[in-house]
C-alpha cells in the first residue's frame, strides 16, 4: 500500500462562510508550511485571484506541492497558473452545479474543453487532478484516456456530500461503488463537504476518510471542506491536517512525504518529466518538436512538402530510437551531445 498523500485546503468554507482562512499569499504561504509540517503534501489553494504571487510565496517557504483549484473559472482565466508553473491545476469532469450558503455555482464544461485542458497540461508540464463528482465524470475520464489524451498516473478526486445538482451522499457504499469504476492507474484522494449546516461533527466524512485510508487512497481535509474537527470546534486547516495525520497512523498507513507524493503522481521535478510522455523516451513525435523541425527545413523542402517533412521527421525519431539515442538520459554531457549530433546527422539524410 502506498504512503498516504494529504492534500489540504485553507480556503473559503463554502457552508460556513463566517470561518476564517487565509486571504494574503504571505498568509496562505505561511499556512501552507504549517500543514507541510504536520503531514501534508499538496496544497489546494483558491490564491484568492493572485496567482503568481501566491505560489511564489508559497514556495518561497516550503516544498509542498502546489495544486490551484477554482475549476469553474474559464481557461482564459486559468492561464496565469500555466504561465506561473504550478505544480497541478484542478479540473472538473462534469459541470458545476453547487447550492452554497451564500452563492450557488452553475457552469457548463464540454467535453472539448477537457481536451484543451489536456493539451495545456501537456504544453506546460502541468499535472491535471480530475474531479470526479459521479458516474458520468468516470465516463468523461474514460473518453480522455481512450483518446490517448493522458497516460497514468491519473490524478483524481472523488467529492460526496457537496450540495447541489452533483451531489452524491457521503457514505462509504458511495465512495466503494464509484471507487469501483474508476480506470485502472488512478490515484484516488477523497473530498467530503458536511452539507447539513446543523451537523459539525462531520461523522460522514469521517467514515469515508477511514474508508480510504485503510483502503491505499489519498484524502483532502481543510477549511474549504469541513472545518470542524472531530470534537466539533473550528480549527485552522493546518490543525485538520495534523489530526488527520494521527487518524492515518492510529490505522498502520504511513504519510507520503513530498519527494514521495510527486512520484505517486507522477510529478517528477528533478527530472522535468510528465504524465504525458516525453519525446526523449519514446518515437511518438510531439507537436512542439515537429513544428520546431519544420520551420528549420521550410526553405530547404518549400511550402507545399509538409508532408515529407513530417514522415521524415518521425523516420529519425524512430531510427533514433531503434539505435538507442534515446535513452532515459545522457550519462554525461558529452554523451547527450553525441547523441544530438547523430540525429541531426539523420535529420539531414531523411530529407536528401
Amino acid at each position: 500500500m502506498p504512503p498516504l498523500i494529504i492534500t489540504a485546503t485553507p480556503n473559503i468554507s463554502w457552508m460556513h462562510p463566517q470561518v476564517d482562512y487565509p486571504r494574503t499569499p504571505q498568509a496562505i504561504a505561511e499556512e501552507a508550511r504549517l500543514c507541510c509540517e504536520n503531514g501534508a503534501a499538496i496544497l489546494h489553494t483558491h490564491a484568492e485571484g493572485r496567482w503568481k504571487e501566491t505560489i511564489d510565496s508559497v514556495r518561497a517557504r516550503c516544498d509542498i506541492i502546489v495544486q490551484c483549484g477554482m475549476s469553474s473559472l474559464p481557461i482564459s482565466e486559468r492561464m496565469e497558473v500555466y504561465e506561473n508553473k504550478a505544480d497541478m491545476i484542478s479540473v472538473i469532469l462534469n459541470h458545476h452545479d453547487e447550492a452554497f450558503t451564500q452563492t450557488e455555482c452553475n457552469v457548463l464544461h464540454l467535453r472539448q474543453e477537457l481536451v484543451q485542458y489536456c493539451l495545456l497540461c501537456r504544453k506546460y508540464g502541468v499535472i491535471p487532478e480530475w474531479e470526479v463528482w459521479h458516474a458520468g465524470s468516470v465516463w468523461n475520464l474514460d473518453y480522455l484516456i481512450g483518446r490517448k489524451l493522458l497516460k497514468p498516473p491519473y490524478v483524481a478526486t472523488l467529492f460526496f456530500g457537496w450540495p447541489g445538482g452533483t451531489w452524491s451522499p457521503p457514505t462509504v457504499e458511495e465512495y466503494l461503488y464509484r471507487r469501483r469504476l474508476m480506470p485502472e492507474g488512478c490515484v484516488c484522494n477523497v473530498s467530503i463537504m458536511v452539507a447539513d449546516r446543523a451537523t459539525t461533527l462531520g461523522e460522514g466524512q469521517r467514515d469515508i476518510l477511514t474508508a480510504a485510508i485503510i483502503s491505499g487512497d489519498h484524502v483532502r481535509v481543510g477549511t474549504e471542506d469541513h472545518p470542524y474537527d472531530h470534537s466539533g470546534k473550528v480549527v485552522p486547516t493546518h490543525e485538520l491536517v495534523k489530526e488527520t495525520a494521527e487518524m492515518a497512523r492510529a490505522l498502520g498507513r504511513p504519510l507520503a512525504t513530498v519527494q514521495q507524493a510527486r512520484k505517486l503522481i507522477g510529478l517528477l521535478a528533478s527530472s522535468g518529466a510528465s504524465p504525458f510522455g516525453s519525446t526523449s523516451r519514446s518515437p511518438a513525435v510531439s507537436a512542439r518538436r515537429y513544428h520546431e523541425y519544420e520551420s528549420r527545413h521550410h526553405h530547404r523542402l518549400g511550402a507545399g512538402n509538409r508532408r515529407g517533412v513530417r514522415a521524415s521527421f518521425c523516420k529519425t525519431r524512430l531510427r533514433r530510437h531503434r539505435a538507442g539515442y534515446i535513452t532515459r538520459g545522457a550519462k554525461s554531457r558529452g554523451a547527450g551531445q553525441r547523441a544530438w549530433g547523430r540525429m541531426r546527422f539523420l535529420r539531414l539524410r531523411c530529407i536528401r
